[in-house]
């Protein structure tokens, strides 16, 4: 099941929110831990979940998300929409898949497709540049 994260910069910390279970937040110095902080919260959720035979929800699609006005709203306002992808049967958590819009993948791809590097190996050195800059 994929979970949409809103992850938002408050200062010199990032937040990462599940959209629909606001139980699970984490928080980190950037934005990767706060990925695996709720990665970790999503896990501790569904273990009460499993402990009380509850039902476990499942998550509402991206377009939804983005249709949400105070969600759109923050993503104006610079926040980020991320999926986690949680494999409930073997209490794993993968990396999230970040939203883009298209205009901006084009133009990262045209960027990496310069270099002969693939997108994923063109956004780990942009996001490695800005965090050597302190940025």
């Amino acid at each position: 099941m994929r979970y949409p994260v809103l992850i938002c910069r408050e200062g010199n910390v990032y937040e990462a929110a599940v959209v629909d279970l606001p139980e699970c937040v984490g928080t980190g110095q950037t934005i990767a831990d706060a990925l695996e902080r709720v990665g970790k919260a999503i896990e501790n959720y569904f273990a009460k979940v499993d402990e009380t035979d509850g039902t476990i929800p499942q998550p509402p699609t991206l377009a939804k998300v983005m249709h949400d006005p105070e969600i759109a709203h923050k993503v104006d306002d610079g926040a980020m929409l991320a999926t986690v992808t949680f494999e409930h049967e073997h209490g794993r958590v993968h990396l999230p898949q970040v939203v883009f819009d298209k205009s901006l993948l084009a133009a990262i791809d045209t960027a990496a497709e310069r270099q002969h590097i693939t997108r994923e190996k063109w956004l780990e050195a942009a996001v490695l540049e800005k965090l050597n800059r302190g940025v």
